[in-house]
């Protein structure tokens, strides 16, 4: 399903994009839309910055994974769900909401965004969270 919710931005080194569902991988460059429902696979020494259709900014980088599920929006949209598998992220959110507006799982945690932009450092022992 196209949510046309997700635009890449910039792309420095090797990023890969797939399907969770069908596991097919596709191209990706700047300026490439993004369904739900995939994975993007961010290279050793490379990185992406990725803008949601609500305005919301996410940038990753170095050796980093996530699946973003669904885009919060309007306010009784269900929140934003990603999941970061590894790696660093920091996400900037563009609107908000009085509830929570996204909800980030790592192996470790789940993390519950209301108004915050913050950075993530996430591995499969522990989750390291900072906000700005």
């Amino acid at each position: 399903m196209q949510c046309n919710a997700i635009n890449s931005i910039q792309i420095n080194g090797n990023v890969e994009r797939s399907s969770i569902i069908t596991g097919k991988r596709f191209s990706i460059e700047t300026g490439t839309k993004i369904n739900n429902a995939q994975r993007l696979k961010v290279e050793n020494n490379s990185n992406i910055e990725i803008l949601l259709d609500n305005g919301t900014s996410i940038y990753l980088k170095d050796q980093t994974e996530i699946i973003i599920f669904s885009i919060r929006i309007k306010p009784q949209d269900a929140p934003t769900k990603l999941k970061l598998l590894y790696g660093k992220a920091k996400i900037i959110p563009k609107y908000k909401f009085n509830d929570r507006s996204l909800i980030l799982t790592t192996p470790t945690a789940i993390i519950s965004i209301v108004d915050s932009t913050f950075s993530i450092v996430a591995s499969d022992y522990e989750t390291n969270v900072l906000s700005h």
